[in-house]
């Protein structure tokens, strides 16, 4: 995965500014992710969410594992 650049630094999702690249330096603390890319996505109730692409080096992680580790 080679991400060039964003769009935008930052997200406004349900009012809270998210920034994707704080996500990714948390997701790439986890032992168990080897890549990972954090971008927008369109949410009918938010405008607008996140979405985490993830590379796993351990293929024993689970998604529930992920989003509790965030």
């Amino acid at each position: 995965m080679n991400i060039v650049d964003r769009k935008k630094d930052m997200i406004t999702a349900g009012g809270y500014n998210i920034y994707p690249e704080e996500v990714e330096k948390i997701l790439y603390e986890h032992s168990g992710v080897s890549q990972c890319a954090v971008v927008v996505v369109p949410d009918a109730h938010r405008g607008e969410t996140v979405k985490a692409i993830i590379v796993l080096s351990d293929k024993s992680v689970t998604e529930d594992e992920i989003k509790k580790y965030c």
